[in-house]
């Protein structure tokens, strides 16, 4: 019989802790109480997902009571109506969030949210190009990058008085129908390539608490005649209003304008409009402008 050593201590033995066997030689009984305990240990659950009414769920491991909505075997398609909450085996779930690619490249024409819903996942509606209408509930507090990016017949979008903070990275990008949209008024900051090639997009109205303005965040919005620019606005990123070729109204409302140093904000895709167009400061401000990086650059600069 092979010799055999068990290396513990019986007097400290603690939970969850380590312990090793060393045999000399293999030993075909301890082999398989091995194999045996190993394979009662407990595995990770699998996500429990289920059907209902055509919509695929998966139980939200990290909010107690909720689902997500996930993608399904099929194919979504036309209009979509999402409950607040849906019942599986006996138990009643909250539909609390949309959950990432849910769906992508779909064939969906409308959808309604829950009250419910907190949180819709990165590229959820990527590429859903029959949509054509959103209106987001106040309880939505988060949205991923690229929730709607290429939903090419989207021409509207209307947001509640959520507590939303920020508009991520690609949002609507692509999205060339885009019209109107109505932001969150809390919102801080807008993400890079948020707007991005929305080519319809004529006007559009920024929160007075946006400080910051991502790279490209409104590239190749070509019908975007002006823009206003809040006062709390401390930085824009690169390219951000490239390829606006007919932007030829920038208003300002800070009267002490915070330095922009990137230099490339309003310029890109064949345009400078820091020399086609013109910048609007407030009364009493305009030598500061003058004098200031980003924005001394501006040929044109006005006093309203």
């Amino acid at each position: 019989m092979s010799n055999i050593t068990v290396e513990m201590n019986r007097t400290h033995l603690k939970q969850n802790t380590p312990y090793y066997i060393y045999m000399d030689k293999p030993h075909k009984t301890m082999r398989h109480t091995i194999l045996s305990l190993l394979l009662a240990l407990p595995l990770a659950a699998a996500a429990q997902q289920f059907e209902a009414n055509g919509i695929t769920y998966e139980v939200m491991r990290n909010y107690s009571g909720s689902v997500a909505v996930v993608r399904g075997t099929k194919t979504y398609s036309g209009t979509i109506n999402l409950p607040s909450s849906v019942s599986y085996n006996g138990t009643s779930y909250a539909v609390r969030a949309i959950a990432a690619g849910a769906f992508g490249d779909s064939y969906i024409s409308s959808i309604s949210f829950p009250y419910s819903l907190s949180e819709i996942g990165a590229d959820a509606f990527k590429n859903c190009r029959n949509l054509w209408d959103i209106k987001i509930p106040t309880h939505v507090e988060r949205l991923g990058a690229g929730s709607f990016e290429g939903c090419t017949s989207l021409t509207n979008v209307e947001f509640g008085y959520s507590n939303m903070r920020e508009l991520p990275s690609r949002l609507f990008a692509g999205c060339q129908s885009l019209r109107s949209v109505r932001m969150p008024p809390y919102i801080t900051s807008i993400g890079d390539n948020c707007f991005r090639d929305c080519r319809s997009l004529a006007n559009i109205s920024i929160p007075n608490r946006v400080e910051a303005i991502g790279a490209s965040a409104f590239q190749g919005c070509r019908a975007l005649s002006s823009i206003n620019l809040p006062s709390q606005v401390r930085r824009i990123g690169s390219y951000a209003f490239g390829g606006c070729y007919v932007l030829k109204t920038i208003t300002c409302e800070s009267r002490a304008p915070y330095a922009i140093y990137e230099t490339t904000a309003f310029r890109g895709d064949g345009t400078d409009l820091y020399r086609s167009a013109k910048l609007c400061v407030p009364r009493g401000s305009l030598q500061q402008y003058k004098q200031t990086a980003g924005w001394r650059e501006f040929q044109k600069i006005e006093e309203q």
